[in-house]
């Protein structure tokens, strides 16, 4: 179980120093060393993989871990404390996709930072269907396919 939930929330490297730190009780500089990475990198990985481990236990399904940083951090500031919260933001119309400003809306203002894939995953961790993305008109900047000019 413990394996399974570290597997789920934390990165490989996350995974491999707390197992360097916990099982084989090695120093940072240690562990550093045989990461090959600085004792300071350590410290920010060993602490950002506790709190993750910490948010998850308290938390459960809720936990705002288990979304990428970039949402996390969005819900965070906006005080979106679980699913329940968000969906009733996203049910009500305070939390939307503008297709024609191409942003995400909170209480009719756009928000930074936060973009289309942010939007489909707000979605599907609140249980909605993956969105769709919306159509576009004439090339998008993504795109390289050339137009022959007859």
């Amino acid at each position: 179980m413990k394996e399974d939930l570290h597997q789920e929330i934390l990165n490989a490297q996350q995974r491999e120093a707390l197992r360097l730190r916990d099982e084989e009780r090695l120093t940072y500089p240690q562990i550093a060393a045989r990461m090959g990475v600085s004792t300071h990198r350590i410290r920010q990985v060993l602490s950002v993989a506790r709190a993750r481990l910490r948010d998850c236990a308290e938390h459960g399904d809720e936990a705002l871990c288990l979304v990428p940083l970039r949402v996390r951090h969005f819900l965070e500031y906006h005080g979106f404390d679980g699913r329940m919260a968000l969906r009733e933001a996203i049910d009500s119309g305070r939390l939307s996709w503008d297709i024609s400003r191409k942003r995400l809306m909170l209480d009719g203002g756009g928000t930074r930072n936060v973009g289309w894939k942010s939007w489909q995953v707000i979605c599907e961790w609140v249980g909605l269907p993956k969105p769709e993305p919306p159509p576009t008109r004439g090339m998008s900047l993504f795109s390289f396919e050339r137009r022959e000019d007859s």
